[in-house]
């Protein structure tokens, strides 16, 4: 399978849409459904990164994945996006959702789809996740490292890369302004 080529900006106020890599792919269409997929960030007891990741239903393929959820009418990818991940988790955003310059498109069961990657970090301590039992039987945080394992599909192991890129620009921005 194939996956769309980043594109920057794609509408979204408010959020910085880091330097893109590029993806094969074909233009995204209108009359594809947008998706929001959103990385959930906690740090645990020791101050280290962990993901959230949940497991689909049996019926729905039981696979491990971030939050991901369709974009109603009239919202924004960006205020969907959110709305998904804090109706699956109960876990708000201590910061602002933020764009991680990753999309895609692909053909699922319900047809053409284009996904929006976000990602926010939520309490510190790696907190309980409240789910959805129609969508969701259990949930982990990981290390970046253990997620991309666990990760069924390509586009979410290309999200995660973006992700823990990103992690490592932070971490060294900090140590770079403790240093002076």
């Amino acid at each position: 399978m194939r996956y769309l080529e980043k594109r920057r900006g794609f509408g979204l106020s408010k959020c910085s849409v880091p330097e893109m890599v590029e993806h094969e792919m074909s233009e995204h269409h209108e009359s594809q459904r947008e998706k929001g997929q959103v990385w959930i960030l906690s740090k645990d007891a020791g101050h280290e990164w962990r993901v959230l990741l949940l497991k689909t239903k049996p019926e729905r393929g039981s696979f491990w994945q971030p939050v991901t959820g369709s974009i109603e009418a009239g919202e924004t990818i960006q205020k969907g996006a959110l709305r998904e991940a804090i109706e699956e988790t109960g876990l708000p955003p201590m910061k602002n959702i933020e764009a991680l310059g990753f999309d895609f498109s692909f053909q699922g069961k319900w047809g053409a789809a284009h996904e929006t990657a976000f990602y926010y970090e939520t309490y510190a301590g790696c907190p309980k996740a409240t789910l959805d039992p129609r969508e969701h039987t259990d949930f982990q945080w990981a290390k970046p490292s253990a997620a991309f394992e666990l990760l069924h599909y390509e586009p979410n192991r290309q999200a995660l890369t973006q992700l823990i890129r990103k992690l490592e620009k932070i971490s060294s921005k900090k140590t770079n302004t403790e240093w002076k």
